[in-house]
Protein backbone atom coordinates (compact mmCIF):
# COMPACT_ATOMS: atom_id res chain seq x y z
CA UNK A 1 0.00 0.00 0.00
CA UNK A 2 0.79 3.87 -0.30
CA UNK A 3 1.69 6.16 2.41
CA UNK A 4 -0.74 9.06 3.40
CA UNK A 5 1.49 12.04 2.38
CA UNK A 6 -0.61 15.03 3.50
CA UNK A 7 -4.17 16.20 4.97
CA UNK A 8 -6.66 15.73 2.49
CA UNK A 9 -7.27 18.83 1.49
CA UNK A 10 -4.65 19.76 -0.20
CA UNK A 11 -4.91 17.07 -2.53
CA UNK A 12 -6.34 17.37 -5.61
CA UNK A 13 -9.49 15.63 -6.34
CA UNK A 14 -8.49 13.24 -9.58
CA UNK A 15 -10.58 9.96 -9.60
CA UNK A 16 -14.12 9.03 -9.23
CA UNK A 17 -15.52 5.99 -8.33
CA UNK A 18 -14.36 2.84 -9.72
CA UNK A 19 -11.44 4.30 -11.41
CA UNK A 20 -7.78 3.78 -9.96
CA UNK A 21 -6.18 5.71 -7.12
CA UNK A 22 -4.55 8.89 -8.21
CA UNK A 23 -3.99 11.76 -5.83
CA UNK A 24 -2.08 15.15 -6.44
CA UNK A 25 -0.97 17.96 -5.66
CA UNK A 26 1.81 20.89 -6.10
CA UNK A 27 5.19 20.12 -4.81
CA UNK A 28 6.80 20.15 -1.58
CA UNK A 29 10.77 19.69 -1.47
CA UNK A 30 10.69 18.79 2.69
CA UNK A 31 7.94 15.82 2.42
CA UNK A 32 8.88 12.27 2.47
CA UNK A 33 8.32 10.84 -0.90
CA UNK A 34 8.36 6.81 -1.60
CA UNK A 35 7.45 4.09 -3.94
CA UNK A 36 7.52 1.03 -2.10
CA UNK A 37 7.32 -2.77 -3.63
CA UNK A 38 7.44 -6.27 -1.14
CA UNK A 39 11.12 -6.67 -2.33
CA UNK A 40 12.33 -3.02 -3.00
CA UNK A 41 11.73 0.79 -2.10
CA UNK A 42 12.58 4.00 -3.71
CA UNK A 43 12.59 6.37 -0.49
CA UNK A 44 13.20 10.16 -0.41
CA UNK A 45 12.06 13.55 -0.33
CA UNK A 46 9.54 15.48 -3.50
CA UNK A 47 12.56 17.32 -4.64
CA UNK A 48 13.63 14.54 -6.19
CA UNK A 49 16.36 13.44 -3.75
CA UNK A 50 16.23 9.67 -3.68
CA UNK A 51 17.68 6.55 -2.26
CA UNK A 52 16.97 3.00 -3.31
CA UNK A 53 16.69 -0.27 -1.50
CA UNK A 54 16.18 -4.25 -2.51
CA UNK A 55 15.49 -5.75 1.02
CA UNK A 56 17.84 -6.14 3.07
CA UNK A 57 20.49 -4.13 0.73
CA UNK A 58 20.48 -0.12 0.67
CA UNK A 59 22.09 0.41 -3.13
CA UNK A 60 22.50 4.02 -3.41
CA UNK A 61 21.57 7.76 -1.71
CA UNK A 62 21.27 10.98 -3.33
CA UNK A 63 20.24 10.30 -7.10
CA UNK A 64 18.48 12.74 -8.82
CA UNK A 65 18.59 14.21 -12.18
CA UNK A 66 20.39 17.06 -13.89
CA UNK A 67 18.95 18.72 -16.98
CA UNK A 68 21.66 19.80 -19.73
CA UNK A 69 20.25 21.75 -22.38
CA UNK A 70 22.81 23.95 -24.50
CA UNK A 71 24.79 25.57 -22.14
CA UNK A 72 23.08 25.19 -19.35
CA UNK A 73 23.23 22.55 -16.36
CA UNK A 74 20.11 23.03 -14.23
CA UNK A 75 19.65 20.08 -11.13
CA UNK A 76 16.47 18.33 -11.25
CA UNK A 77 15.53 19.94 -7.70
CA UNK A 78 15.12 23.50 -9.11
CA UNK A 79 12.70 22.41 -11.27
CA UNK A 80 10.53 19.94 -9.79
CA UNK A 81 6.89 20.87 -9.73
CA UNK A 82 3.97 18.84 -8.66
CA UNK A 83 3.66 14.91 -7.92
CA UNK A 84 1.21 12.36 -8.21
CA UNK A 85 0.55 9.37 -6.10
CA UNK A 86 -0.72 5.96 -7.22
CA UNK A 87 -0.74 2.86 -5.28
CA UNK A 88 1.67 1.49 -7.57
CA UNK A 89 3.89 4.41 -8.35
CA UNK A 90 5.00 7.96 -7.60
CA UNK A 91 5.76 10.61 -10.06
CA UNK A 92 7.34 14.11 -10.58
CA UNK A 93 6.78 16.73 -12.57
CA UNK A 94 9.69 18.74 -13.85
CA UNK A 95 9.06 22.11 -15.74
CA UNK A 96 11.45 24.99 -17.11
CA UNK A 97 10.26 26.97 -20.34
CA UNK A 98 11.16 24.59 -23.20
CA UNK A 99 11.03 21.15 -21.79
CA UNK A 100 8.87 19.16 -19.66
CA UNK A 101 9.70 16.09 -17.86
CA UNK A 102 8.50 13.12 -15.40
CA UNK A 103 10.03 10.96 -13.54
CA UNK A 104 8.09 8.24 -12.31
CA UNK A 105 9.34 5.84 -9.59
CA UNK A 106 8.29 2.20 -9.50
CA UNK A 107 9.01 -0.97 -7.41
CA UNK A 108 7.12 -3.73 -9.06
CA UNK A 109 5.29 -5.96 -6.08
CA UNK A 110 7.30 -8.92 -6.27
CA UNK A 111 10.68 -7.79 -8.13
CA UNK A 112 14.02 -7.17 -6.80
CA UNK A 113 14.73 -4.01 -8.13
CA UNK A 114 12.50 -1.17 -9.38
CA UNK A 115 12.35 1.63 -12.66
CA UNK A 116 12.91 5.13 -12.97
CA UNK A 117 10.79 6.21 -16.25
CA UNK A 118 11.42 9.25 -17.29
CA UNK A 119 9.06 11.01 -20.07
CA UNK A 120 10.51 13.77 -21.98
CA UNK A 121 8.90 16.41 -23.87
CA UNK A 122 11.12 19.06 -24.89
CA UNK A 123 11.11 21.58 -27.71
CA UNK A 124 15.19 21.64 -28.00
CA UNK A 125 18.28 19.52 -27.67
CA UNK A 126 17.82 18.08 -23.86
CA UNK A 127 20.35 15.80 -22.23
CA UNK A 128 19.57 13.98 -18.86
CA UNK A 129 22.17 12.78 -16.12
CA UNK A 130 21.84 10.84 -13.13
CA UNK A 131 24.03 11.66 -10.29
CA UNK A 132 24.05 9.66 -7.27
CA UNK A 133 25.95 8.91 -4.08
CA UNK A 134 27.44 4.82 -3.79
CA UNK A 135 25.84 3.83 0.17
CA UNK A 136 25.99 0.02 -0.62
CA UNK A 137 24.95 -1.62 2.70
CA UNK A 138 22.74 -3.46 4.33
CA UNK A 139 20.45 -2.81 6.64
CA UNK A 140 20.97 -1.44 10.51
CA UNK A 141 22.81 -3.41 12.27
CA UNK A 142 23.97 -5.42 9.52
CA UNK A 143 27.76 -4.58 7.86
CA UNK A 144 28.65 -6.08 4.65
CA UNK A 145 32.20 -4.53 5.25
CA UNK A 146 34.34 -3.94 1.91
CA UNK A 147 32.42 -2.52 -1.24
CA UNK A 148 33.35 -1.61 -5.13
CA UNK A 149 31.44 -0.34 -7.60
CA UNK A 150 32.60 -1.03 -11.24
CA UNK A 151 31.58 0.91 -14.72
CA UNK A 152 29.46 -1.51 -16.65
CA UNK A 153 30.00 -0.62 -20.20
CA UNK A 154 28.17 -3.71 -21.43
CA UNK A 155 24.98 -2.80 -19.05
CA UNK A 156 25.58 1.19 -19.89
CA UNK A 157 25.46 1.66 -15.88
CA UNK A 158 27.44 0.85 -12.71
CA UNK A 159 27.85 -2.28 -10.44
CA UNK A 160 27.73 -2.45 -6.64
CA UNK A 161 29.84 -5.84 -4.87
CA UNK A 162 31.73 -6.74 -2.34
CA UNK A 163 34.70 -9.18 -1.39
CA UNK A 164 32.37 -12.26 -0.86
CA UNK A 165 30.60 -11.80 -3.97
CA UNK A 166 27.43 -12.47 -2.32
CA UNK A 167 25.99 -9.21 -2.37
CA UNK A 168 25.29 -7.25 -5.43
CA UNK A 169 23.38 -4.49 -6.72
CA UNK A 170 23.09 -2.27 -10.60
CA UNK A 171 22.14 1.15 -11.66
CA UNK A 172 21.99 1.09 -15.45
CA UNK A 173 20.17 2.24 -18.43
CA UNK A 174 19.93 0.74 -22.43
CA UNK A 175 20.38 4.24 -22.80
CA UNK A 176 23.24 4.80 -20.70
CA UNK A 177 26.76 6.48 -21.43
CA UNK A 178 29.19 8.68 -20.60
CA UNK A 179 30.29 6.62 -16.95
CA UNK A 180 31.42 9.29 -14.46
CA UNK A 181 32.23 7.07 -11.22
CA UNK A 182 33.14 7.79 -8.17
CA UNK A 183 37.26 8.74 -6.93
CA UNK A 184 39.92 9.42 -5.08
CA UNK A 185 43.19 10.76 -5.14
CA UNK A 186 46.02 12.50 -3.14
CA UNK A 187 44.77 15.97 -5.09
CA UNK A 188 41.17 15.58 -5.27
CA UNK A 189 37.90 13.38 -4.99
CA UNK A 190 33.98 13.05 -6.32
CA UNK A 191 31.89 11.31 -3.75
CA UNK A 192 29.19 11.29 -6.75
CA UNK A 193 28.81 9.34 -9.72
CA UNK A 194 26.84 10.03 -12.75
CA UNK A 195 26.10 8.44 -16.51
CA UNK A 196 24.15 10.40 -19.00
CA UNK A 197 20.75 8.78 -21.12
CA UNK A 198 21.30 10.22 -24.38
CA UNK A 199 19.81 13.23 -26.10
CA UNK A 200 16.58 13.72 -27.12
CA UNK A 201 16.84 15.90 -30.37
CA UNK A 202 12.93 16.90 -29.85
CA UNK A 203 9.83 15.82 -29.11
CA UNK A 204 8.89 13.23 -26.91
CA UNK A 205 10.62 10.58 -25.27
CA UNK A 206 10.88 7.42 -22.32
CA UNK A 207 14.14 6.96 -20.83
CA UNK A 208 14.54 3.94 -18.72
CA UNK A 209 16.60 3.53 -15.53
CA UNK A 210 17.31 0.56 -13.78
CA UNK A 211 17.98 -0.99 -10.08
CA UNK A 212 18.15 -3.99 -9.44
CA UNK A 213 20.26 -5.93 -6.36
CA UNK A 214 20.38 -9.26 -4.93
CA UNK A 215 21.70 -11.34 -1.83
CA UNK A 216 22.35 -14.69 -4.41
CA UNK A 217 25.25 -12.93 -6.44
CA UNK A 218 25.98 -10.80 -9.37
CA UNK A 219 24.30 -13.47 -12.16
CA UNK A 220 20.90 -12.90 -10.23
CA UNK A 221 21.77 -9.09 -10.54
CA UNK A 222 21.80 -9.72 -13.71
CA UNK A 223 18.85 -11.22 -14.67
CA UNK A 224 16.76 -9.14 -12.81
CA UNK A 225 17.82 -6.27 -14.46
CA UNK A 226 17.73 -7.70 -17.90
CA UNK A 227 14.16 -8.67 -17.03
CA UNK A 228 13.13 -5.27 -16.16
CA UNK A 229 14.74 -3.70 -19.05
CA UNK A 230 12.27 -6.41 -21.10
CA UNK A 231 9.17 -5.51 -19.02
CA UNK A 232 9.28 -1.46 -18.58
CA UNK A 233 5.62 -1.78 -18.25
CA UNK A 234 5.36 -3.47 -14.39
CA UNK A 235 3.95 -0.43 -13.27
CA UNK A 236 0.67 -2.00 -14.74
CA UNK A 237 0.86 -5.44 -13.12
CA UNK A 238 1.66 -3.59 -9.78
CA UNK A 239 -1.54 -1.35 -10.24
CA UNK A 240 -4.06 -5.06 -10.81
CA UNK A 241 -2.43 -6.43 -7.74
CA UNK A 242 -3.48 -2.81 -5.62
CA UNK A 243 -6.79 -2.90 -7.67
CA UNK A 244 -7.46 -6.38 -6.48
CA UNK A 245 -6.22 -6.04 -2.76
CA UNK A 246 -8.63 -3.83 -2.41
CA UNK A 247 -11.66 -5.27 -3.55
CA UNK A 248 -10.38 -8.60 -1.00
CA UNK A 249 -9.58 -6.85 1.76
CA UNK A 250 -11.80 -5.32 4.37
CA UNK A 251 -12.13 -1.40 3.44
CA UNK A 252 -13.90 1.83 5.71
CA UNK A 253 -17.07 3.88 4.16
CA UNK A 254 -16.68 7.61 4.51
CA UNK A 255 -19.42 9.90 3.63
CA UNK A 256 -17.07 12.41 2.53
CA UNK A 257 -15.88 11.40 -1.05
CA UNK A 258 -12.34 12.90 -1.12
CA UNK A 259 -11.85 11.42 2.60
CA UNK A 260 -12.85 8.36 1.39
CA UNK A 261 -10.46 8.53 -1.56
CA UNK A 262 -7.12 9.64 0.47
CA UNK A 263 -8.33 7.04 3.17
CA UNK A 264 -7.89 4.31 0.94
Amino acid sequence: MFMLLTPVATWEQTTTSGEALHLSRALRPWEFLSATGQQAAFLGHEDGKMEAWVYPLKLFRDLHLIFHEGKRSVPGEALARSIDVRPESTTILYADDTFRARETFVAPVNENGGLILVEVDTEQALEIEVEFIRDFQLMWPASIGGTYMESLQSANGFLFGEESRRFSGIIASPTGQELRPEYQTNYSEAVASSFRLGTTAKGKETKVIVVAGSTRGRDETMRTYQRLVATAGLSEGSGDYYRKYMGRTVSLEIPDRQLQQTYD
